[in-house]
């Protein structure tokens, strides 16, 4: 008998969510060891008296489950964690209804906790995780998708098919699995509606419920599901960091293509999918963000560089050691420094390079800046402390010598996120590597490229001349890299990598944004060759190469993002409001910016182009406006003598271009 606690709605209801200590509850009594005799006795007797399943709601809002077994795991473990002795796999059998990470699938509800829902909704949720405990207990994170109705708060109207993606995560038995389902994009779920397809188990989503604040974000055009799902969970995170280590070479070699994310790609089940969808399935997996190609291409002449400096610094003891590494958004900055690292590991373990650790700290991530040295002490000492006494006893270890101790490699990614006002924690980081003794090695990546000028002369002085820069890929590399990843897929036209890669160059070399839209023609391919195969009632894998159109209809289907489409229909002094943010991140090469410079900025912009200037109580709200519909993020100022917050863009910059390209006034300024 397995207990589940309550119910999933932050705020009104409790998590549905059988924890550890509920499990060993209900595997061990009171005082007893955890025997593999034990653990044989408690399986038996779970499968002896688990004959049918049934939900009740006792007193206290806990729901009791009996079950018929476990579920059955498919193929293989993809990865074994060591320290958790947990086995991960790719999907599981339940009740006869197989089931993949990434799928969303519907989850045991009882009726009392849907009241005000409707009796008929079940819970639903994605699934970000499978695997087995030490115990032999089968486990999955799940994702949850919450109906609207169980937001009392909301603004707006939502469709009885409507469903919000949350960020909201927790970890639950599969035994609570019922069945898979579909959540797509709007727009695909009024495709399919007009064809008069079958609907039952079909739903959409246009909104992000951030479940802690209670604010309804609309979701990027640009990503997919199956990208939130690796961003929001914690165990995708965890097996992504494995990978970028080498610990982990693949775990997701068709959740890609299963998950495919709010588009719907086809799922393949094994006996019955014919080689052009696998192709296409295979074809989808390699291009996403999160899988890691045994080796970057056209990168080498920066590969070369970092792997001389690091290689060097281990070889030399690391003392003086820093590099500042820059270059524009998705030019391949942090992957081709991972790529170095686990090279490296590959010298030390072959006998030709002395061991070392390798550290990174991403400045994105942490609520505060300071917090960086709390993460660095830990990962050195395995010890926790506050970021004050962090920082005391990192400054005693890198000035105490111990040759015994192995060099430290610190990767710093999104450094510009640690400056401070004093810039403190920035100066420590590179200072500590100047010590005779520290054994320390800084690696600081950011997008800014003067960067270091900005700071203050003294953290100018401790970066000294090692920097690298990435320019922007190029067309021939950008078609370079998306052929490498296909590799003997023969599912694109040459034409249709060539166009990808003619209109990414022209933009901005973002290698992120062509593979999204080579994945995406890669879906509109497949769906459309499933159709003509289901038509003529032949055989599959005659699919069609993905051509030029296919390509055409991706970038038109990610530019309609919700972000795009409020964009294009913002009124003249809004579009000026943004482009002046636009203008002046770029011109100080920063991510925040205080408001007063954009309305300086507006107000010349209005100037040049002879348009009324507007009083600043009506650029205020302006700016409460675009704050209102998450285009710009406000954050208080450091200097507590500014009257006016800090804004940051909460839109891509290739995103604004191509929503205002028909201004011809302001497009000529992004």
């Amino acid at each position: 008998m397995l207990n589940v606690v309550g119910a999933k709605f932050t705020g009104t209801k409790k998590m549905v969510k059988r924890t550890r200590a509920s499990l060993a509850a209900e595997k061990l009594p009171e005082g007893s060891a955890a025997t593999s005799s034990t653990r044989h006795a408690r399986a038996a007797a779970r499968a002896s008296s688990a004959k049918k399943r049934k939900v009740s709601t006792t007193k206290g809002g806990r729901r009791t489950l009996w079950v018929d077994g476990d579920g059955e795991w498919v193929g293989s473990s993809v990865w074994e964690h060591e320290d958790e002795k947990e086995s991960y796999y790719e999907a599981v059998i339940v009740n006869g209804k197989k089931i993949q990470v990434g799928d969303t699938v519907f989850i045991a509800t009882d009726s009392k906790r849907m009241k005000g829902v409707g009796e008929q909704k079940q819970w639903v949720g994605q699934v970000c995780a499978l695997w087995e405990d030490t115990y032999g207990a089968k486990w999955y994170e799940c994702r949850w998708l919450y109906w609207p109705e169980e937001w009392k708060d909301r603004k707006h109207e939502a469709d009885s098919k409507e469903l919000y993606e949350s960020d909201h995560c927790d970890e639950n038995g599969v035994e609570t699995l019922q069945g898979v389902c579909k959540v797509v994009a709007e727009d695909e779920y009024r495709r399919r509606e007009k064809k008069s397809e079958d609907l039952s188990n079909v739903f959409f989503s246009r909104f992000l419920f951030r479940a802690k604040t209670k604010i309804l974000d609309p979701i990027p055009g640009s990503q997919t599901m199956h990208e939130r799902m690796v961003r929001l969970s914690k165990r995708q995170q965890l097996m992504r960091e494995e990978r970028q280590q080498g610990q982990l070479i693949s775990c997701e070699p068709q959740v890609a293509a299963g998950a495919g994310g709010r588009e719907g790609g086809a799922k393949t089940k094994a006996g019955t999918v014919a080689s052009g969808r696998e192709n296409y399935s295979k074809a989808c997996s390699q291009l996403q963000l999160s899988a890691v190609p045994a080796s970057l291409p056209c990168r080498e002449k920066e590969r070369q560089q970092l792997l001389e400096f690091a290689q060097g610094a281990i070889e030399r003891g690391g003392s003086g050691s820093a590099l500042y590494v820059s270059g524009m958004p998705g030019t391949g900055k942090t992957a081709t420094v991972l790529e170095v690292v686990r090279y490296l590991n590959d010298l030390h373990h072959q006998g030709k390079l002395p061991a070392f650790e390798f550290v990174e700290i991403n400045g994105m991530r942490l609520p505060d800046p300071h917090q960086a040295y709390t993460q660095l002490y830990k990962a050195l000492t395995g010890k926790h402390a506050t970021p004050a006494h962090a920082a005391v006893l990192l400054e005693k270890r890198f000035k105490t010598p111990d040759a015994r101790r192995k060099v430290c490699v610190l990767l710093v990614d999104e450094l510009d996120y640690l400056v401070t006002k004093k810039q403190k924690v920035v100066y420590n980081l590179f200072d500590w590597p100047s010590r005779r003794h520290a054994r320390l090695v800084v690696i600081g990546i950011a997008n800014t490229m003067d960067l270091p000028e900005r700071l203050l002369p003294r953290i100018h002085s401790r970066l000294g001349m090692g920097r690298l820069v990435f320019t922007p890929y190029s067309r021939d590399q950008l078609k370079t890299i998306i052929e490498t990843r296909l590799q003997d897929l023969e599912i694109f036209d040459a034409q249709a990598i060539e166009l990808c890669s003619r209109k990414i160059a022209s933009v901005s070399g973002d290698i992120r944004r062509a593979l999204q839209i080579c994945r995406r023609a890669a879906e509109i391919s497949e769906r459309e060759a499933q159709q003509i195969v289901s038509n003529e009632k032949s055989a599959a894998g005659k699919s069609a190469k993905v051509s030029m159109m296919h390509i055409d209809l991706a970038v038109k289907d990610l530019s309609a993002s919700s972000h795009i489409q409020l964009l294009s229909q913002l009124r003249l002094y809004e579009r000026l409001f943004i482009v002046a943010i636009v203008i002046e991140l770029k011109r100080l090469g920063a991510e925040l910016i205080n408001v007063e410079s954009v309305f300086d900025r507006v107000e010349a912009l209005c100037h040049t182009h002879q348009h009324t200037t507007p009083p600043r109580h009506h650029l205020m709200d302006v700016n409460s406006r675009m704050a209102a519909i998450r285009l710009v993020l406000l954050e208080p100022s450091a200097d507590i003598k500014d009257r006016y917050p800090m804004l940051r863009l909460n839109v891509q910059t290739a995103d604004i271009s191509h929503a205002l390209r028909e201004d011809a006034d302001l497009s000529r300024y992004l």
